[in-house]
């Protein structure tokens, strides 16, 4: 069986690990060099890998990672705030639920869904 591991680039180790574990991701793997990490969030994993230098986002502004949340939205902003994080659109109600996306320190776009139940 195969498991889905998406790989975000990032610039800064340390300012993007802080960030996800921010957003509520775990560290499962931080590698001494600080070029690898893997995070968790659920049954999912995440690699972090530096790259520099880190090419541009492109044009186009479509959702490159999407989690979806089990709690409040609200829960999330306040914890996002208190660590300095403000999100790039508030929570907006959607035909799911709501969403909330953010940017992550080298921009990366960011949805985080709350599904109605």
């Amino acid at each position: 069986m195969l498991k889905l591991m998406p790989i975000v680039y990032v610039r800064e180790m340390a300012r993007s690990l802080d960030f996800y574990l921010a957003l509520g991701l775990q560290a499962d793997y931080v590698q001494r060099d600080g070029v690898w990490s893997s995070l968790r969030a659920g049954d999912a994993s995440l690699g972090l890998h530096v790259l520099d230098p880190l090419p541009p986002l492109q044009e186009t502004d479509r959702v490159a990672l999407a989690l979806v949340s089990d709690g409040p939205l609200e829960a999330l902003v306040a914890r996002l705030d208190e660590q300095g994080v403000t999100p790039a659109r508030g929570i907006q109600p959607e035909s799911f639920g709501r969403s909330l996306l953010l940017r992550d320190p080298d921009g990366l776009l960011i949805q985080v869904n709350q599904h109605a139940h």
